[in-house]
């Protein structure tokens, strides 16, 4: 079984042909959002980097996302002050094949200036999308990242099951998949543990678990929502018997920022050792965000209570590639 898909130049395989606008500054946001606004149905997404700082963590994830296999061409938008390595990253994205371009605000004379350059290269290359070779793809080589979704009260007891048993079929047909929250799995890590593909791991994952119920304990919210409890969920332990149904075989952590490249099934760990940092984006930011690291190409998401908004380079089934909440 195969499907035709969008070839890039340096081998990989992508099922949506899209443009990213990626802001490597705070200040290059605006800019970039309105580079991106008139596209937005025609699969051009906004990503970015808010920090002014040099950042190997933030270089990494960006240069992942830019060069993710859904991603045909890129254009950045830095400020042109900042400490982001801008040169490296064009540099890195061009040796992929793809085309891309570098529109510094300061250099080109400010936001008008700025967002009407980078409008006509968004116009350009959508054109030059057109003509991108196809190939095909079997199920072998998908990667598959997924969520259970809003927070509705039968995600657990219904939804998690259901990627459980979609996960053994794609694995079994070696594909890779992943999973994460590790917030939800809060009791079940002994029990997760044991179906580590070795006892290091099991150890891994019993650790992760204990720094993710810390991480709540000092947020002070955890992942069982009002929806959960209106739903009849009492606990998170309740709510973690359908994470648990997912199930770990391997591992991964957020900063390793790799790509998956053998068939397993992924348990991926939440970062959590900056905890101020990482609360200036919501959970599910990052989530999407950092399953697109791993070369997700499909983001299944169970929604029953109501519209999510969809994340950037991923795709989602019924997700034509607006950046709007959405509801499946």
């Amino acid at each position: 079984m195969s499907i035709n898909v969008y070839l890039r130049p340096d081998g990989s395989k992508g099922i949506r042909n899209t443009i990213v606008v990626g802001y490597l500054v705070e200040c290059a946001h605006h800019v970039s959002r309105e580079i991106v606004y008139p596209y937005r149905e025609q699969g051009v997404h906004l990503i970015g980097f808010p920090g002014c700082f040099p950042n190997p963590y933030s270089y990494k994830i960006m240069e992942r996302l830019c060069t993710h296999p859904n991603v045909d061409a890129v254009l950045l938008v830095p400020l042109g002050c900042e400490g982001f390595n801008k040169g490296k990253l064009l540099e890195s994205i061009r040796q992929s094949g793809r085309p891309a371009k570098l529109v510094i605000i300061q250099d080109t004379g400010g936001t008008r200036k700025s967002v009407t350059e980078g409008k006509a290269w968004v116009e350009q290359t959508l054109k030059q999308l057109e003509n991108t070779p196809r190939a095909p793809m079997a199920i072998d080589e998908l990667v598959v990242g997924t969520i259970c979704g809003g927070s509705d009260a039968t995600s657990g007891f219904t939804a998690n099951p259901a990627m459980g048993r979609a996960f053994d079929f794609l694995v079994d047909q070696n594909a890779t998949c992943i999973f994460e929250e590790t917030g939800e799995l809060i009791g079940m890590e002994h029990w997760m543990a044991k179906r580590a593909e070795n006892p290091a791991l099991g150890e891994e994952i019993v650790k992760t678990v204990a720094k993710a119920a810390k991480y709540y304990a000092a947020y002070g919210h955890a992942s069982l929502g009002p929806g959960n409890a209106d739903g009849g969920l009492t606990t998170i332990e309740e709510k973690s018997l359908g994470a648990y149904a997912v199930g770990p075989i391997g591992y991964l952590r957020h900063h390793q920022a790799g790509r998956c490249t053998h068939a397993r099934r992924f348990l991926l760990a939440g970062r959590r050792a900056g905890w101020r940092a990482a609360l200036r984006f919501s959970q599910h930011q990052r989530q999407r965000r950092n399953r697109r690291t791993h070369g997700v190409r499909l983001a299944p998401e169970f929604v029953l209570d109501g519209a999510r908004l969809g994340g950037g380079i991923g795709h989602r089934p019924g997700d034509q590639g607006v950046r709007e909440p959405g509801h499946l």
